[in-house]
């Protein structure tokens, strides 16, 4: 039942995105899945511009069983920023 606590046993989740512009919907997600008592991780900017930001962390993301990946929400440098410091990630 939505809202309700769910245990999905030996289930690891993961949030990826592509690009730090990504967050508020990878966010969104995290925040369903939690809502719905599942709980993930989050891995942002492992964008496939960059191959080894993916590469970097493949193993970390490999652990899990369910990804949910999320990308195209390009938006400016400047609101890329803001998210970082929203966000608290570097």
């Amino acid at each position: 039942m939505l809202g309700h606590d769910l245990i999905l046993a030996g289930s690891a989740n993961i949030v990826v995105t592509g690009g730090m512009a990504d967050l508020p919907a990878a966010t969104e997600a995290q925040r369903a899945l939690a809502f719905g008592g599942v709980q993930a991780d989050l891995i942002a900017d492992v964008g496939v511009a960059g191959l080894w930001r993916l590469l970097d962390r493949i193993d970390a993301i490999r652990r899990h069983e369910v990804l949910i990946a999320v990308a195209g929400m390009e938006r400016s440098e400047e609101h890329t920023s803001e998210l970082q410091s929203q966000f608290r990630i570097s």
